[in-house]
């Protein structure tokens, strides 16, 4: 009799430590402040403010994806994407839009000044190469 009381307890354990991976995942998702779902319509209307713009094409299943991601949580908790509109597109809910901006792969980080493409990066994860190309737009919000 002891045995299926063993099994469910091991099967609790297991439940709780995936809600608790989950919970964590998605603390790592609310780091950003600036950050919205994309839409088109809303990231042309940032365009055309001149909005310094940061688009993370990302999936939920992709590694590279969530290491960006980590990275740019770090440098918005550092301040450094103060004044960036993040838009985060989901690959596999928004293929059409992908290709509109012409993003051919999941991990693509695309920076525009407005309506001008800065920089492109697709799967860089180094923190120090993101943060250059967050850089990148410190002009955009000087103008």
């Amino acid at each position: 009799m002891a045995a299926p009381w063993r099994s469910l307890i091991a099967l609790l354990a297991l439940i709780v430590a995936g809600a608790a991976a989950a919970a964590l995942l998605m603390r790592a998702d609310d780091a950003h402040d600036n950050r919205r779902t994309f839409d088109m319509a809303t990231f042309r209307a940032a365009q055309a403010a001149g909005e310094p713009i940061l688009v993370e094409t990302w999936a939920s299943w992709c590694g590279t994806c969530r290491a960006q991601s980590n990275a740019l949580d770090r440098l918005a908790a550092d301040g450094e994407m103060a004044g960036v509109a993040v838009f985060r597109l989901d690959v596999d809910r928004n293929p059409a839009d992908m290709r509109a901006l012409g993003a051919d792969a999941q991990s693509t980080l695309l920076a525009y000044c407005g309506e001008t493409l800065t920089a492109r990066s697709v799967g860089e994860t180094r923190p120090r190469r993101i943060a250059n190309m967050v850089k990148t737009l410190a002009a955009c919000t000087a103008n």
